[in-house]
């Protein structure tokens, strides 16, 4: 009986020790500002959810692009952006695989041409 009861207590430590549930290495990443003198734009991760907020800050012509991106390629899971100051922040989700390590890449936009870009790292 004692070798039983010492077999079924092993079992239930190695079942305590592999878990049933994931881990989640999920990482956010806080507000992003635009690199210039006085931050036009700003953008963050949320990754619970794999949502982007981004923010026009300033009503000067100039709008506000983020984009999120597998870190180890380059890949654009997706892009957001917010040309209007006036009107509050812009949010967009899409299913991001867990754990991939991603970037958030915030840059002012104009004419075309994106400025002033700064880059920052999380895990979704």
């Amino acid at each position: 009986m004692k070798a039983k009861s010492f077999a079924i207590g092993a079992l239930v430590a190695v079942g305590a020790l592999l878990g049933t549930g994931t881990a989640s290495a999920e990482t956010d990443i806080p507000w992003t500002y635009t690199t210039d003198d006085n931050p036009g734009g700003k953008a963050k991760f949320t990754a619970h959810g794999d949502r982007v907020t981004v923010c026009d800050e300033q009503a000067d012509g100039w709008g506000v692009v983020a984009k999120i991106r597998r870190a180890s390629n380059n890949e654009v899971f997706f892009e957001i952006n917010d040309s209007n100051a006036s009107d509050g922040c812009k949010e967009k989700t899409k299913n991001i695989p867990d754990g991939v390590d991603v970037e958030l890449h915030v840059c002012l936009y104009k004419d075309g041409q994106v400025w002033f870009c700064e880059t920052k790292s999380g895990v979704a």
